[in-house]
């Protein structure tokens, strides 16, 4: 019988180990957030939670390390957006700003640093074509490469907003101003059809999203009638893009379900 060599995966091995350290070694904070995350499961949630609380509580640069390594999470895993958003909704509620002696809030709830540096990301990222930051998370020159990570990237970072919104960190009117601003984009976009496709495709997920809020959160909503008018207007909008524009069959499918599932919730 012959045994087979198995000096490669050894070195490999040893290879990665090494890695491993030097990683630690070189930045043992992102090190432990990053090996936390990896960890994270529905199952054990409250354990992994409260051990990121503790090491990212004592310092504002700590969140910020956090939140890095959270979206390059959210962008490769959209599958576990949901967690991530609850994860992010929990720690802000934990991690109140620091208020000055002198400074008066008339005994409103101040953001935490924390939030505030996420919407901040969630924007940057929203807006990444228009900033012309792709080289920032694309290094390729291959342009269906190009194409596939800015869809990977953007439409994580999209249905990462849904599920913000979902989890109340986010408020439902940023969910109102990203799909105005991605119809104007997408009607006076002067890229490839491609990257205008897929800013449609974000409208429908947000749209989903909004479906989702106004049929199971309607006794928390206010102003019912204003959303409930806005989600009309919009869906005639899809309704009209899909009728008139060449658009892919997979999209179109996605517009007509959409509005068969507003009928149903109407």
């Amino acid at each position: 019988m012959r045994i087979k060599d198995l000096t490669k995966e050894i070195t490999l091995a040893e290879q990665f180990k090494q890695n491993l350290d030097k990683q630690r070694k070189n930045d043992p904070m992102k090190f432990d957030l990053t090996e936390l995350l990896n960890k994270l499961t529905v199952n054990n949630y409250n354990e992994i939670a409260n051990l990121i609380y503790e090491k990212i509580e004592p310092q504002v640069e700590y969140q910020e390390k956090f939140l890095d390594i959270l979206f390059s999470k959210v962008i490769n895993e959209p599958n576990f957006a949901f967690l991530y958003a609850k994860l992010c909704g929990d720690l802000e509620q934990k991690l109140p700003q620091r208020v000055k002696k002198n400074e008066k809030n008339d005994g409103k709830r101040i953001n935490s640093v924390m939030k505030s540096k996420l919407l901040e990301k969630c924007k940057k990222n929203f807006k990444i074509e228009d900033e012309l930051r792709f080289d920032y998370y694309i290094t390729s020159f291959d342009p269906i490469e190009i194409e596939n990570k800015f869809k990977t990237i953007f439409l994580g970072n999209v249905i990462f907003i849904g599920e913000l919104v979902n989890n109340s960190v986010l408020s439902t009117k940023i969910i109102f101003q990203c799909i105005e601003y991605l119809f104007k984009i997408f009607e006076n976009s002067k890229t490839n059809e491609e990257f205008k496709f897929i800013k449609l495709e974000a409208i429908i997920i947000l749209m989903d999203k909004l479906n989702n809020l106004f049929q199971n959160c309607e006794s928390k909503m206010n102003n019912l009638d204003n959303i409930n008018i806005k989600i009309d207007e919009y869906i005639k909008h899809l309704d009209q893009i899909q009728k008139e524009e060449k658009i892919p069959t997979y999209i179109k499918f996605k517009i007509i379900n959409l509005i068969e599932r507003k009928k149903d919730i109407s």
